[in-house]
């Protein structure tokens, strides 16, 4: 994983903390030695502009603004993959394993249970 990986699309920010950065690396060395590859990062951080454009409620914040990413993996990786994430203590996992194999990926995000917010840990499907 290249840290330009977890940058915002749109502007190429990087607004995650230390701490969640470092615990993404050592999710995808996890995940290379687990899977034999690091999963690609489909998207990352997103600046609230960003996840305003792309989000299904249209908000400008969200765990992508926190802390999130969404890995493309599918079929028996994505059950390890999952597997992976939750040692590693992610709180919200996303699962689309719809349409073509480039398209399904996993939400991984770990953003503290808060009032208003989907509790935590949560689980859905897109």
């Amino acid at each position: 994983m290249n840290d330009s990986d977890l940058n915002c699309k749109c502007c190429g920010e990087m607004g995650f903390d230390v701490d969640f950065v470092n615990l993404v690396r050592n999710f995808m060395f996890a995940c290379n030695v687990e899977i034999g590859h690091e999963p690609k990062i489909n998207s990352g951080y997103r600046c609230s502009k960003h996840n305003e454009d792309v989000s299904e409620d249209h908000s400008p914040d969200g765990p992508h603004t926190e802390g999130a990413i969404d890995v493309q993996v599918y079929g028996w990786d994505c059950m390890k993959v999952i597997k992976i994430a939750l040692a590693f203590g992610f709180t919200g996992i996303g699962i689309n394993q719809q349409g073509p194999f480039a398209s399904r990926f996993v939400h991984l995000d770990k953003v503290p249970a808060i009032p208003g917010r989907r509790p935590r840990p949560w689980v859905w499907s897109y």
